[in-house]
């Protein structure tokens, strides 16, 4: 059993294996080939791994050109930190955050004249253009224009705009990852033909990009010249099809420790609102993590489970700062002990995915919603 052995201060560690993510970059530069540049999205704190070491780690150590976020506030945290390279803005920009955006050399999404104009306008007053990429709106239906009368109304009114420089064009594919591949062929058909419908306006975009995680791994045809994914470097592959095929590595370990043990006699009650009555003669484990590090709360009602010496601890209830553990079954256990959120304990294994299948939630909200209050340790590479 893998026992935390730092002194830092801290009630629950995250390790995150740079080794695994430098590999899995390979893994996917190898696959997609040589001609398609790889823009890792640092979203949402890259997914709880930490977007600031990332971005550095990844221009640095692993050879990547283009980072993008889902924010401006993101973009500016990797600024700040020294990141100088492309970053590009991949969601819709509250208008106040775009002075920013044009002084500090972002590369951001179009998709409205109103905004275009005031990009323009910023742009021009720096004595600069801003580089921008159409979003093209093929059935996801958040973001973006459609194919026909509506590109070409956004054509009409940005190419006349002497402060933009229109780099790119892109979409967002919306079940990429399900086995029946038919709505995303027509999400790639209709992105076709929209790209085709700028150039013919005299456009020649440097970069045509659309896929995101599973999308990376599935439609070859989708790759164009850039990809972007915010956890497959990260080691998660979604796709139903087939699993991991491409044999990454996930490289995020999260642990903790067992504070106290309660003898609970049969019938006794005890948490919030008695949330816990015994049904027999058990023994309740106390661990030193909650949801406001970041755990989703609700696995203490849909069969969520930690590790403790390679088996399988049931979540009672999961409160702010501690959590409730059924350790009966672990007679072992004992104060101090390590215990796994998430990673692997002897011959038992529990991630993301895992915590996906006795939820309701995407995969994608346990890694997500990871803040900084559990200590972060980067090992590697």
């Amino acid at each position: 059993m893998a026992q935390i052995t730092t002194r830092e201060i801290g009630n629950s560690f995250i390790t995150i294996d740079l080794g695994k993510i430098k590999r899995n970059i390979e893994k996917i530069q190898a696959n997609i080939g040589e001609d398609v540049e790889i823009m890792p999205v640092l979203k949402a704190n890259a997914c709880g791994h930490g977007a600031v070491v990332l971005g550095k780690f990844l221009t640095e150590e692993c050879g990547i050109r283009r980072l993008s976020v889902a924010l401006v506030k993101e973009a500016k945290a990797l600024r700040e930190a020294g990141i100088t390279g492309d970053i590009m803005v991949l969601g819709g920009i509250p208008v106040n955050n775009l002075p920013y955006a044009v002084e500090q050399d972002l590369i951001l999404p179009l998709f409205r004249i109103p905004d275009a104009k005031l990009i323009s306008e910023l742009a021009l007053e720096k004595g600069k253009k801003v580089r921008v990429h159409i979003k093209i709106d093929t059935g996801l239906g958040r973001l973006g224009v459609l194919k026909g009368e509506q590109l070409e109304e956004l054509l009409d009114g940005i190419l006349p705009l002497e402060g933009l420089e229109i780099e790119g064009v892109y979409t967002h594919f919306g079940e990429a990852e399900v086995e029946d591949p038919s709505f995303t062929y027509q999400q790639i058909a209709d992105f076709n033909e929209a790209v085709e419908q700028v150039k013919a306006r005299g456009i020649e975009p440097r970069y045509l990009h659309a896929t995101n995680t599973p999308s990376t791994v599935r439609f070859k045809e989708a790759r164009y010249n850039l990809v972007r994914s915010g956890l497959l470097w990260l080691g998660y592959d979604p796709c139903m099809d087939e699993e991991n095929r491409w044999g990454l590595e996930r490289a995020l370990d999260w642990k903790c420790f067992l504070t106290n043990l309660k003898p609970v006699p049969e019938g006794k009650s005890m948490g919030y609102w008695r949330m816990f009555t015994a049904k027999r003669d058990s023994v309740v484990g106390i661990a030193s993590f909650g949801y406001g590090d970041g755990y989703l709360e609700d696995l203490g009602r849909t069969g969520g489970y930690v590790l403790i010496h390679g088996k399988r601890a049931p979540i009672i209830e999961v409160c702010m700062d501690q959590t409730f553990l059924d350790v009966t079954d672990i007679p072992e256990a004992q104060v101090g002990d390590t215990i796994t959120l998430i990673g692997e304990d002897g011959d038992e294994k529990i991630d993301a995915f895992d915590l996906e299948k006795i939820s309701h939630n995407s995969y994608v909200t346990y890694l997500c919603n990871i803040n900084e209050r559990p200590v972060k340790h980067y090992i590697g590479p």
